[in-house]
């Protein structure tokens, strides 16, 4: 394809879209692979695909440079929720450990009032 000013219009920028789109989608099951690392990954290859898109658009505009812009704004929509959702997990995670934490210190404060009042009785020895 060439472009009008006589430039050759080369489709190397829609093609990496593509694949940085494929790439951030599949990342976005990053909770299920690499833990939170995965989402961010996929977030920075979904940013750098879209430039890559746009490039290609304004450059000249073919189906490989709608796909790629298509796959990466897909890919930034799921890294987005699964990074809101991860970090909503967590959160829950850690008010539930403090909930248990808070529930056992209050029933070894009753332990510990009901072994004082333990404290004059003695064992009978049972030594065979």
């Amino acid at each position: 394809m060439a472009k009008e000013g006589g430039e050759c219009c080369a489709n190397s920028s829609g093609i990496a879209s593509v694949v940085l789109g494929i790439l951030s989608v599949l990342l976005a099951l990053g909770p299920l692979l690499l833990f939170f690392y995965g989402p961010v990954l996929g977030l920075i290859l979904g940013i750098i695909g879209l430039v890559f898109a746009i490039v290609q658009i304004r450059c000249c505009s073919n189906k490989w440079a709608k796909a790629g812009l298509i796959l990466n704004i897909l890919g930034l929509a799921l890294n987005i929720a699964s990074i809101i959702l991860l970090t909503l997990t967590i959160v829950e995670i850690v008010r539930q450990a403090q909930l248990a934490y808070s529930q056992i210190q209050s029933q070894m404060g009753a332990l510990q009032s009901s072994a004082q009042g333990l404290g004059n009785l003695t064992l009978p020895n049972v030594s065979a």
